[in-house]
This record gives C-alpha cells, structure tokens and sequence, in this order.
C-alpha cells in the first residue's frame, strides 16, 4: 500500500520538473525569437555615447563645490 503512494509521488515530481522545463524551454524560445532583452547596434552605440557625455560632464565638475549654504 506504500509503495503506491510513492509511486504517486513520484509520478507527481517528474510531471512538475517536465512542466517547469518545458516552460523554461519555451520562454527561452520566445525571447530567442522576438529578441526580448537585446540591444539593437544603435541602441548599444546611443548607449555609449550618452555614457561618454556623462563622464565628459562629470570631468567638468570635479572642480566645483557643492557645500549648501544654509
């Protein structure tokens, strides 16, 4: 009588790792497909130049102080 609890059981945990899989498999080929998550070359170059902007005007201001005046 146990053992066909556990093989219950049992059946039960590979039908969730397959299902959990199988689901992971699936999103992986949709963000593959329509390139979720991915920089397009002129995202990645405007990504970079506002990077560089950035630290030109962090350069800038090194030499200024910022104390309040209360």
């Amino acid at each position: 009588m146990n053992n066909i609890f556990l093989a219950g059981e049992l059946i039960g945990f590979i039908a969730v790792i397959a299902t959990v899989s199988l689901i992971i498999v699936i999103c992986w080929l949709v963000r593959r497909r329509f390139k979720i998550g991915t920089y397009t070359k002129e995202e990645e170059k405007n990504m970079k130049s506002n990077l560089d902007l950035l630290l030109k005007e962090e350069d800038k201001e090194e030499g200024k102080d910022y104390k309040d005046e209360v």
